[in-house]
């Protein structure tokens, strides 16, 4: 049987139907609405709210630094262990080179909130062969034995290097024809106990003469006292010198390229922090070592009539390396800031760093590194 509607019948309930359906339809906009906007402030509320962490109950850190150190000889590394509360802490420390353990130790400290417990880890350095820089690694576990399960270990990186850094190199150091620049004579002693070739230059005059010999201004001249060097020095780079300044102590050193300032104008002009230490070696230490700060002078720049230049101040406040690439050359100007031949003595990085240093300044690429 087919029953039939009328259409009167029909018409109501189609209006009903679409009343129905917009009812439903505002409904569902509301609830996305109130459903973003909570939303909304959710992420308001999270965006400025953080967790608290709880502060590991053992700590363990290393006061020095510094991660490189010559082979056949002691090394002395100190380390701080804090805890939360008194703690009867045992420490155990080891070191290893290729993955074997050469040597190991352990003591126990009692650690306070108010005081931190020292460690000093002694241990002989393997010694590497000429020419090899091996890596190694210093590890420390913290155990409480009050609590075993309050524990901290760390993990210190170093790089073994052999005392003699240019070994190997004695024709290719001839080759650079050195010429230096030291009325301070701080840097003509190194040189020569490290069998570096040269031949010192009594006067400004003399750097600069035709050719491609390498000019090194010793560590520690001023800018003040000789006024004409840092023409000079630009000048022999762009006629095609490597030139290497080693930590001036004073004056002042334009910038080519400055309105009033008419010597050869760079290619390139690169000002730089520490961190071009480990570009040129990511194995060396780029900023505490064993006698202090890595700088000794660094220039902050200042511009005074036209003339843009780096005032040398005897603190790492300004830039320790100024690099000036001239076109039609590899070789580079640099003034470096770093104290190489004032910490010599103090670590492998100084004399490794000069190294790098010299390849730079006369285009060399670097020495491929592991």
């Amino acid at each position: 049987m087919v029953t039939l509607a009328s259409p009167r019948s029909d018409s109501r309930r189609d209006g009903f139907l679409q009343w129905h359906r917009h009812c439903c339809l505002i409904s569902a906009r509301q609830a996305l609405r109130h459903a973003l906007l909570i939303l909304f402030l959710l992420a308001g509320l999270c965006a400025g709210w953080q967790p608290l962490q709880a502060a590991d109950p053992l700590t363990i850190t290393a006061v020095e630094p510094w991660s490189d150190v010559y082979g056949n000889q002691e090394a002395v590394f100190h380390f701080t262990i804090t805890a939360l509360e008194p703690e009867r802490v045992r420490v155990g420390w080891s070191a290893s080179v290729g993955g074997r353990v050469i040597t190991r130790a352990e003591t126990q400290v009692e650690p306070r909130p108010d005081r931190a417990a020292k460690v000093e880890v002694k241990f002989t350095v393997p010694e590497v062969k000429t020419g090899v820089i091996l890596p190694a690694l210093l590890t420390l576990t913290a155990v409480s034995l009050d609590d075993p399960t309050r524990k901290a270990t760390l993990e210190k990186p170093l790089w073994i290097f052999h005392h003699q850094p240019f070994a190997d190199r004695t024709e290719w150091l001839k080759a650079l024809q050195i010429q230096l620049f030291d009325p301070e004579e701080k840097t003509a002693p190194v040189l020569e106990k490290a069998g570096i070739p040269f031949t010192l230059a009594g006067n400004v005059e003399a750097l600069g003469e035709p050719g491609e010999q390498m000019i090194i201004i010793g560590e520690g001249i001023s800018f003040e006292d000789y006024r004409a060097l840092p023409e000079i020095m630009a000048r022999a780079a762009a006629g095609g010198h490597p030139v290497l300044c080693l930590a001036p102590a004073g004056g002042v050193m334009p910038i080519p390229g400055s309105r009033e300032v008419e010597w050869p104008a760079p290619e390139k002009i690169s000002l730089r922090h520490n961190e071009i230490i480990t570009e040129l070696d990511k194995r060396l230490d780029a900023d505490g070592w064993p006698l202090g700060n890595a700088v000794v002078s660094s220039l902050a720049l200042t511009c005074d009539q036209n003339i843009v230049a780096g005032a040398v101040v005897r603190d790492a406040t300004g830039w320790p390396w100024l690099d000036f690439a001239y076109p039609r050359t590899a070789h580079h100007l640099v003034v470096c800031g770093f104290g190489i031949i004032a910490q010599w003595d103090a670590g492998p990085t100084p004399s490794f760093l000069l190294v790098r240093l010299l390849e730079y300044t006369a285009g060399v690429a670097p020495a491929a590194k592991p």
